[in-house]
């Protein structure tokens, strides 16, 4: 190997070395402040049709594709009180969230006054699942069909460390 092509691949395996150790999830997003929680959990309302002033994003795995998010969260990671891994009833991994009581409130609230409209919960900022409030809820939810057995348990453990 010539010195000038030694060079130009140390050079290469350089620039690429931050990318390679960075992960592929932390490129795309800047770096957290240290005082903020390693998971981020947000629980917005969701609609599918149009609702003024709410935004439209894409939704894998929903009818239309597309869910309307309002920008006011109902509940965020600091509502949850532990969190932890199931399996659902096809024995898919799943995320059970146990709020504390203010969260639950305002879970009830909501889940009562929107039977059979979504609710959208995005983790790390990204929409991980769209269901349909079915019944009113109060003290847990359970998030399934998007995240595999992995993530699920690095988000319980995670959301439960406080």
């Amino acid at each position: 190997m010539t010195r000038l092509s030694l060079l130009a691949t140390l050079l290469f395996a350089t620039a690429l070395l931050p990318a390679c150790t960075a992960g592929s999830r932390s490129t795309s997003r800047p770096p957290r402040a240290a005082s903020s929680p390693e998971v981020a959990l947000t629980v917005r309302p969701a609609s599918f049709t149009p609702v003024s002033g709410w935004r439209m994003i894409q939704a894998p795995g929903t009818e239309a594709g597309l869910v309307y998010v309002g920008d006011e969260a109902l509940l965020t990671e600091a509502d949850v009180v532990a969190a932890s891994l199931i399996d659902d009833a096809d024995g898919h991994p799943a995320l059970r969230l146990d709020f504390d009581d203010q969260g639950a409130r305002r879970l009830f609230d909501h889940s009562e006054a929107n039977h059979n409209q979504p609710v959208a919960f995005f983790i790390d900022h990204e929409l991980v699942s769209v269901p349909v409030i079915m019944a009113t809820m109060s003290t847990s939810a359970i998030i399934n069909g998007s995240l595999d057995r992995f993530d699920t348990q690095r988000v319980a453990a995670a959301l439960t460390r406080k």
